[in-house]
């Protein structure tokens, strides 16, 4: 017995210890450059010196209880330190092995041919194809007439990316034949175009770069139609190699997918069953993800553990209970190993070919890893706790995937356990507290239906409630219906629909047909469940994304109210997430104002923001190009808890500035908007449905002041030109008592010179009805009266820097001291021009580039204007490669 208390010490000071090691790999994901050699060699020292030091007390002592004592405390204090600088250290050389693979500036879109292997499970879409390629040989195109000869070229260079993600696009104007369908395995040689990890950099939003390191893909690209690619046949070699092992599950998942694609002809919700049979969840539609994120179930599309769980619990009942029956057919089993050794293993094997299945999502091996820690306790004859075992599996997982750490899924499946488990401790459930109620035997029956419903309803409450600070930390949002919605989403989802798409699985086509049907049809009566809950206007209740005080307040307020009954102020630990759920907006103070400068790609989007308004300047692209307005503006929005909007200006109808727009209207309210765009231009239809009661076109001479800020529109100065819409485009300028800043738009050469000849002349009017006499001894000067009128200190490039706009006569006019350039990171138009880079530079100005430093900031405060750019104050170490 007391050697069995030893080893569960033991074995919990290891489950902390793996806890450490993960923090230590988190706080490496913080950092913004990786630890040189010596500096990762002095992380460890420390430790070493107290397992040292306790080694040396234990020697010089001898057998004192009192210092043994010591001695073990210090020895537990350097086995902790050392897993938390261990874990740093080893992120930070899996790092660096990951980053020596990149693709040289000199080759960034330049035509290679690449051989390789197709791997993971393609994305297939109507017109292109995405899919991983293991790069074994590269050439020069230009070197190589027939791309079939490239493997004889030129062997793989070391430094080069040697995993790509690659885009294969069906030539829609030639009609072409659809592309050849893709599986893992295939051999093939492709002429490529190839760019470094890059993706748009705005703050808590979606960090691309970081996405392609964690899955070890450090080049993106496209597939060129000539020459045409050329496909070797399937990967040569052995069966039982793991690679060729991963390509038959990758292979079996893309003919699952295929089949029951085809089987289901474009249901409603195909996407779901197939997320639930491959885990692969590209297909499932943008109104299904809508539901799921407003009721708070998005975890029932993933593999998560409850699915592993119910899988492997199914196949260890089955082993055992086979295992038992063969004693019946004279096979002694259980004497040569116990059942519950054999339901143990089983259940672990099953589970893991269920995650292999479904792709080894975060959740999923999440789950395998407390069942693997769980049956090697069973089967070493151990007691172990779930706890500890939860720890051994986010070690594991961190030890297998460094970058995990700073995915939302591990948090959420992590903390929903945790939350789990200190919520079964602190809350004895009601139907174990009456072991033999009394009376007869359907009162009986009616009350244990009422405790085990009260029971979910408090432990589904209780859970939610606990992941409040971590929904508004990754998703700025708590779904108020999560509670009813996972009641019935839960049961519905893993006792019916799951299981059903399972056996559609293992059953023989036609079989399969009849199951995937009916598990597509019990998808729908969810999913209008879903809409029912979350047609009121108050199920989803949008937070402002929490800073590192108030999400540490929160975490603390659940883990203090999770705590068993009886502990001191336990009710009052919510009162710490009040700071999480009504935030103190950090708006400027009167007289000032701040301008976000969104990095969309290739187009425009400003967030103009004074001590009690806010306004948006141009929304940024839509759908049909990179859906920054979706992914991008709204969710800035909402992530700095602005829910309504005092005004929405767009510029022109081009759609790199005014796509956006539907966005920002369905999801934001929006009080007035002011375009230059033709009457029957689609925007104004959807700001009427969208119920903007104030349209207004844009027109020169608009003044208003917000918060003793003025704003005022300079151009145009004439209605919309539809066959030229950049000589139109609305040109604002932003004041304060000592700052000012223009926003130009897209305006070229004519309209910027036409506006300084209107500003310098408006300038004259002003002076003449003082009396005074332009260019006279005591009158303005045209450049004092154009410097009152245009001059600023920032000035967003005009047309994103293009060869026909930024003339100058414009920068002469307004001399700015900073300008932007909002351009997409390897532009097909090669904007900012080098000749208007260097009109700039000439003039001293500082520019920023939204490619280069991603979200540009600049705030008026105290009588100064300063700057600052996303990726230099929340600089990564992935940054840049």
């Amino acid at each position: 017995m007391e050697w069995t208390a030893e080893w569960m010490a033991e074995w919990r000071m290891v489950a902390i210890a793996w806890c450490a090691f993960a923090l230590g790999a988190w706080v490496l994901q913080q950092c913004a450059r990786l630890p040189t050699v010596v500096e990762a060699s002095a992380t460890l020292a420390g430790p070493l010196l107290l397992a040292l030091l306790a080694g040396a007390l234990a020697r010089k002592q001898g057998r004192s209880m009192r210092w043994a004592a010591c001695c073990r405390r210090l020895c537990r204090i350097a086995l902790l330190a050392g897993a938390l600088a261990g874990g740093l250290d080893w992120a930070a050389w899996r790092a660096a092995l990951r980053l020596q693979a990149s693709l040289p500036l000199a080759l960034e879109q330049q035509a290679l041919v690449v051989s390789g292997v197709v791997r993971d499970l393609p994305q297939v879409y109507s017109d292109s194809t995405r899919f991983v390629f293991e790069v074994s040989r590269y050439a020069q195109a230009q070197d190589v007439p027939d791309p079939r000869s490239a493997v004889q070229v030129a062997a793989l260079p070391s430094h080069l990316p040697h995993r790509l993600l690659l885009n294969w696009y069906r030539d829609a104007r030639t009609d072409g034949p659809p592309l050849p369908l893709l599986q893992a395995g295939q051999r093939w040689d492709f002429t490529v175009r190839l760019r470094r990890p890059h993706g748009m950099a705005n703050e808590f939003g979606f960090d691309r770069e970081a996405w392609l390191l964690e899955r070890d893909l450090r080049a993106t690209g496209v597939v060129l139609p000539n020459p045409a690619p050329h496909w070797l046949g399937m990967r040569a070699g052995s069966r039982l190699t793991p690679a060729a092992l991963r390509d038959a599950i990758d292979r079996l998942r893309g003919r699952l997918r295929a089949r029951i694609e085809t089987v289901l002809d474009g249901a409603a919700h195909t996407g779901v069953v197939v997320a639930l049979a491959t885990g692969a969840q590209d297909g499932i539609s943008r109104e299904d993800r809508a539901r799921f994120t407003d009721t708070g179930t998005n975890h029932l599309v993933a593999i998560s553990g409850l699915h592993v769980g119910i899988v492997a619990g199914l196949c260890a009942w089955l082993a055992s209970r086979l295992w038992r029956a063969a004693a019946r057919f004279g096979m002694a089993l259980p004497l040569l190993w116990p059942a519950p050794y054999v339901a143990a293993v089983s259940g672990m094997l099953a589970a893991l070919a269920y995650i292999a299945l479904a792709g080894f999502g975060v959740p999923a091996q999440r789950a395998w890893w407390m069942l693997a820690a769980a049956a090697v306790t069973v089967v070493g004859g151990r007691q172990g706790s779930t706890a500890s075992a939860l720890a051994w599996a986010l070690g594991m997982i961190v030890l297998v995937d460094p970058w995990a750490v700073a995915e939302p899924g591990l948090a959420l499946s992590f903390g929903s356990v945790a939350a789990v488990l200190l919520a079964v401790a602190g809350e004895l459930p009601p139907s174990r507290q009456t072991r033999h109620p009394a009376g007869s035997a359907p009162a009986r029956v009616a009350r244990g239906v009422r405790e085990r419903v009260t029971t979910a309803v408090l432990l589904h409450g209780r859970v939610s409630v606990a992941l409040v600070p971590l929904g508004a930390l990754w998703f700025a949002q708590i779904p108020l219906v999560g509670v009813p919605a996972n009641l019935l989403a839960i049961p519905w989802v893993s006792l019916l629909v799951t299981p059903l798409v399972l056996l559609g699985v293992l059953l023989p086509a036609p079989l399969d047909a009849w199951i995937y049907h009916l598990a597509e049809r019990l998808i729908g009566v969810l999913a209008s469940y879903f809409d029912g809950l979350r047609q009121p206007s108050w199920a989803l209740w949008h937070v402002a994304q929490p800073d590192a005080l108030a999400l540490l307040l929160g975490l603390a307020g659940v883990g203090w109210w999770l705590l068993p009954r009886g502990w001191p102020m336990r009710p009052y630990g919510l009162l710490l997430l009040t700071p999480l759920l009504w935030p103190c907006r950090a708006a400027p103070p009167p007289g000032e104002f701040r301008l976000s400068v969104l990095d969309v790609g290739q187009g425009g989007a400003t967030l103009i923001e004074t001590a009690h308004h806010s306004m948006l300047f141009d929304a940024g692209p839509g759908p049909e190009a990179s859906d920054a307005g979706a992914r991008v503006v709204v969710p800035f929005l909402q992530t700095h808890g602005i829910d309504r909007l005092d005004r929405v200006m767009i510029s022109h109808g081009d759609s790199d500035h005014a796509g956006g727009a539907a966005a920002v209207f369905d999801a934001i309210g929006v009080a007035s908007l002011q375009a230059s765009v033709p009457p029957d231009h689609r925007l104004w239809q959807l700001a009427a449905a969208a119920g903007v009661s104030r349209r207004a076109p844009c027109r020169a001479g608009a003044v208003w002041i917000w918060d003793a800020v003025r704003f005022e529109v300079l151009w145009p100065d004439r209605a919309p030109d539809p066959q030229a819409p950049n000589l139109t485009a609305c040109v604002l300028r932003v004041s304060n008592a000592r700052h000012a800043a223009v926003l130009p738009a897209d305006i070229e050469a004519p309209s910027e010179r036409a506006l300084v000849a209107r500003m310098a002349a408006a300038g004259t009017d002003a002076a003449a009805g003082t009396g005074t006499k332009p260019g006279r001894a005591g009158g303005p000067t045209r450049a004092a009266r154009l410097a009152a009128t245009l001059g600023a200190e920032l000035l967003l490039a005009p047309h994103h820097g293009s060869k026909t706009s930024s003339s100058a006569t414009l920068l002469a006019a307004i001399s700015p001291r900073m300008v932007v350039f909002q351009v997409g990171y390897r532009n097909r138009f090669h904007h900012p021009s080098p000749s208007v880079v260097a009109r700039y530079r000439a003039r001293g100005v500082a520019q920023f580039r939204s490619d280069r430093d991603g979200e540009v900031r600049f705030e008026t405060r105290l009588g100064a204007f300063d700057a600052a750019a996303y990726r230099d104050w929340h600089r990564r170490y992935w940054m840049g490669h």
